[in-house]
């Protein structure tokens, strides 16, 4: 967790085999969704979301 306690850290392990999996996907949908995540996960809006959603209040 971080400081604050509310945030988990990234996984590294998570984003390798995410990054595996998108690589390896045949559905373009279903790729385009996973990079969308994983972009979003990256970027920290997945975070900004959940606080603005009031999590770990």
């Amino acid at each position: 967790m971080t400081a604050d306690s509310t945030v988990p850290e990234a996984d590294p392990t998570l984003f390798a085999a995410a990054e595996a999996w998108l690589a390896d996907d045949p559905d373009a949908s279903t790729r385009a969704e996973l990079a969308a995540v994983l972009e979003a996960a990256r970027s920290g809006m997945v975070v900004l979301a959940m606080r603005r959603r009031g999590c770990g209040r």
